[in-house]
């Protein structure tokens, strides 16, 4: 499966990339780089979204966290509880570097203020 997918901002039609492992149960918000505007991309694939677990993050000991909303992640890489050595799975599908994930990088940027 291809890491990103192209959607269209619904605004302006401008295409733009996004990371499929961000996108949560209740749509991801994104922001259009051509015309500022924010909206919201929804999972391609709704049956696994039932589940309360929809992310797990793993820490370099191999310790895992489950959590369900993206603002929880968002919040422990601001507070530097997380690093970008870290993994983060959908669904306990493939794992990722939180490093490797460029929807996150600005959530590291201001971390390191």
């Amino acid at each position: 499966m291809e890491l990103t997918r192209l959607v269209e901002c619904e605004r302006c039609g401008s295409k733009l990339e996004v990371e499929r492992i961000l996108v949560g149960p209740d749509g991801t918000p994104v922001k259009c780089g051509s015309c500022q505007h924010v909206f919201s991309v929804t999972p391609e694939d709704e049956t696994k979204l039932s589940s309360p677990v929809v992310w797990l993050l793993k820490d370099p000991e191999g310790r895992t966290t489950p959590f369900s909303k993206i603002g929880v992640l968002q919040q422990v890489i601001i507070n530097g509880t997380a690093r970008g050595d870290w993994q983060l799975s959908r669904f306990g599908e493939s794992w990722r570097m939180l490093g490797e994930i460029d929807g996150l990088r600005m959530f590291f940027e201001r971390a390191a203020r």
